[in-house]
């Protein structure tokens, strides 16, 4: 199979090179870290597992405020404990890994297209990548979307240069990949390099293909990585098995009564936004890539087809549920990335290209250090600075959220906290359903998720309470609560005390 844009030899990835990107790209996803809150929910939440599980040493059972946590995998957790562990708990340090993901993500995606399609290739593909804005924005963000996707697309990618190549290394590494994908987001870590491989050979009836996948040993790797976690947390709860896959994966993605609830397009519209500018070029070169009927570029042509079921499938998929969030999209980026790459090199744009390059990196940096520093974003509302006008002490603390979840309070408190809400009546898809999952699955649950008489019995006691509360509803909490002292405020969010 012919793989190169001309008749020449392909030109091999370079080591110097990839230094190089990787140096530049690490400068740029570095630059505003951690200039911004957290951004909650998803970095609270995530986080706050993470810590717990350093806290308690226990790297099996995900907790979430002492909750088990079910939800997702483990390795996400892993990973961010790690910086965690060395830097403490800043915004800063849990975004480390997204970012270091995302700076990864591109160099590989430049060795691997170098493999494929040459190094000319290879260096405008990662480069588009890199200053993708949904990727970019999506490594400043300390949640899963981006380290599953980069999983996804360097498994899917190494299968196709694995197949095309001949290289046995390059297919067992995709269903290691693969098998790393499964650890940090489930089944979409199986699902997706299957259905994108099989759907490539059933198109271009390369049924040959079949016998170069390795599958018994690559099933095999894919089953070392995964099945030693399963295996011991199912023995440690009996109900994870159930709750994971049933309730998590299918369910999920079969049912309603979700939040995020969107319509059909809604990820065509993030797609064109999100992959904006190189939206402009993959449109302008759809002929040069998709009609092109040179018998040479034969072997390209069953590239692009596979490029084009990778976008499709994750299209597609995604688009099913009625539930749908932004960053779910992630893994069409770098098929779209090659595809773009492929067209621009063809056509001898690269001058022009490098200038629109220069210009995104600046107005990305830019809009970056505006936004994160002076414009009002949803739900930026951080806790950090009234946990930190609590008294200083050695032994925990009694502190309350009430009538909600504070998402980063037992981050930055580093504790767990009592939750005061009307447990026995939840409805929606919120913070409220996610705490309550497992109440029946965790007998000292009831001590953290309490209702309003215990808490009132709590408040009549001499020890002290630090109860936060969102100032809309602190006039109604001062009928019941009598004399209260105001520690510190936001201007959404009070802390105060009966003492």
């Amino acid at each position: 199979m012919s793989l190169s844009t001309t008749n020449s030899p392909l030109e091999a990835p370079s080591k110097k090179e990839a230094l190089i990107l990787f140096i530049l790209f690490a400068i740029f996803y570095f630059l505003f870290l951690g200039s911004h809150p957290l951004l909650l929910p998803d970095e609270g939440r995530y986080s706050e597992v993470a810590r717990e599980m350093l806290a308690a040493h226990d790297f099996i059972t995900p907790h979430l405020n002492g909750s088990l946590f079910f939800h997702k995998p483990i390795l996400f957790y892993w990973l961010q404990a790690i910086p965690m562990s060395i830097f403490g708990v800043n915004p800063w340090s849990l975004r480390i890994m997204p970012a270091l993901f995302g700076v990864g993500g591109i160099v590989f995606l430049y060795w691997a297209t170098s493999v494929l399609l040459g190094r000319n290739v290879g260096r405008i593909a990662a480069i588009i990548l890199g200053t993708t804005p949904l990727y970019y924005g999506a490594a400043h963000y300390a949640n899963l979307d981006l380290e599953v996707a980069v999983w996804l697309n360097a498994s899917i990618l190494s299968l196709l240069v694995g197949v095309s190549q001949e290289k046995k290394s390059w297919l067992f590494s995709a269903y290691i990949f693969g098998g790393l994908a499964f650890l940090t987001k489930g089944l979409i870590g199986l699902a997706f390099p299957v259905g994108v491989m099989g759907l490539w050979i059933l198109s271009t009836r390369q049924w040959s293909t079949i016998k170069k996948l390795q599958i018994p040993l690559g099933l095999s790797l894919f089953a070392i990585i995964c099945l030693p976690w399963l295996i011991v947390v199912s023995q440690r709860n009996p109900d994870f098995l159930h709750f994971f896959f049933y309730t998590q994966q299918f369910q999920r993605f079969a049912g309603s009564g979700f939040n995020n609830v969107a319509p059909w397009w809604f990820y065509i519209a993030i797609t064109i936004a999100g992959f904006l500018p190189w939206t402009y070029f993959l449109c302008r070169h759809f002929k040069t890539l998709y009609l092109k009927r040179d018998p040479n570029l034969k072997g390209e042509r069953h590239i692009v087809t596979y490029l084009t079921i990778w976008a499709a499938v994750v299209l597609v998929f995604f688009s099913i549920p009625s539930s749908k969030l932004v960053g779910y999209i992630l893994p069409i980026f770098a098929p779209l990335a090659i595809l773009t790459a492929m067209a621009i090199a063809q056509t001898g744009l690269q001058k022009k290209v490098f200038k629109t390059i220069v210009l995104i990196l600046v107005a990305l940096s830019l809009i970056t250090a505006y936004v994160l520093q002076y414009m009002p974003i949803k739900n930026m509302r951080s806790v950090r600075s009234l946990v930190n006008a609590l008294p200083a002490n050695t032994a925990p603390l009694s502190i309350v959220s009430y009538h909600t979840y504070f998402q980063d309070l037992p981050l930055y408190s580093q504790q767990t906290v009592r939750v005061v809400y009307h447990w026995s009546n939840i409805h929606g898809d919120n913070w409220s359903r996610e705490l309550s999952y497992t109440q029946g699955l965790d007998p000292q649950q009831k001590d953290r998720l309490i209702e309003e008489e215990p808490f009132w019995q709590l408040w009549q006691q001499d020890s002290p309470l630090y109860v936060f509360i969102r100032r809309k509803e602190l006039d109604s909490f001062a009928e019941q609560a009598g004399h209260f002292r105001q520690i510190a405020a936001t201007k959404d969010t009070v802390v105060v005390t009966q003492r």
